[in-house]
């Protein structure tokens, strides 16, 4: 299942890369863990560039705010439109288990532009507790 996408009523979007399943490693040895994210987006503008990117993991019944909330974990740009959480930055709670029922969560990720305009993207996941994410970490 490809993740979906989501954005403001602003033209662009931000489009998550990876995780790219509906079942995501989750790296954990217990209830919740955390997992990798890459991805790219459409600037809302021409000539626009990604100022900044930050990520939850939520339920799947939770609202989705137009900005990032305050103690999302920023992510790093690896380009003007491109972004990554990686290595010593990916993302915390993220539920899961070791076997079904695996958990369901809601990656939302957001992306901060030159032009000052907040687009986000969702990719909902069951979690399954695993020594490293999908990108190895």
């Amino acid at each position: 299942m490809r993740p979906s996408a989501a954005s403001s009523a602003l033209a662009g979007q931000m489009i998550i890369e990876e995780p790219s399943g509906a079942t995501v490693k989750v790296k954990s040895t217990g209830t919740t863990g955390s997992i990798c994210a890459t991805g790219d987006g459409t600037p809302p503008t021409s000539g626009a560039t990604l100022a900044g990117v930050w990520a939850v993991i939520q339920g799947p019944d939770a609202e989705v705010p137009e900005e990032a909330p305050e103690g999302a974990t920023p992510g790093e740009l690896t380009g003007d439109t491109t972004w990554e959480f990686v290595g010593g930055n990916i993302i915390p709670g993220a539920k899961c288990a070791a076997a079904a029922p695996l958990p369901n969560n809601v990656l939302v990720v957001w992306g901060k532009w030159s032009t000052g305009a907040w687009l986000f993207a969702t990719a909902p996941f069951a979690g399954v507790q695993a020594p490293k994410t999908e990108c190895g970490d």
